[in-house]
């Protein structure tokens, strides 16, 4: 089975870890990172990277800031987003919309929903937004 790479970028502990204990059920290998921030750094370290998770409510860049500089890099352009966070605005998913996220998960974490998406885009599979 070909490993893939997800990076986790949420402020909350908690939540990465139980982002971690999830994807201990699947292909993917986990990297982590605490904020927007971080989040840059790892991404400049780990160009193998094949899902986003990201949280939208962080300090220093927000989840929706962060993926604009995700995707002014063109080798993750078109890199697979889940927005896993407790932000249910229109707006907010609208521009979601506009920067190409696959799909927008609210907190808390339904694992078997999680897993099924997940696998989803593993596969391949597009989301109509």
């Amino acid at each position: 089975m070909i490993m893939k790479k997800v990076i986790c970028v949420d402020d909350s502990p908690e939540q990465r870890q139980v982002l971690k204990e999830v994807f201990s059920k699947t292909s993917y290998t986990v990297v982590e990172a605490s904020d927007g921030l971080e989040g840059l750094k790892k991404i400049e370290e780990n160009k193998d990277i094949s899902l986003f998770v990201i949280d939208y409510h962080m300090p220093h860049l927000n989840g929706l800031e962060f993926l604009e500089k995700v995707r002014a890099n063109d080798e993750f352009k078109n890199t697979p987003v889940i927005m896993f966070t407790t932000e249910t605005s229109k707006d907010r998913r609208q521009r979601g919309r506009e920067l190409n996220v696959s799909v927008w998960f609210v907190k808390p974490m339904d694992e078997l929903r999680f897993l099924k998406i997940t696998e989803r885009i593993h596969s391949g599979e597009t989301f109509t937004k």
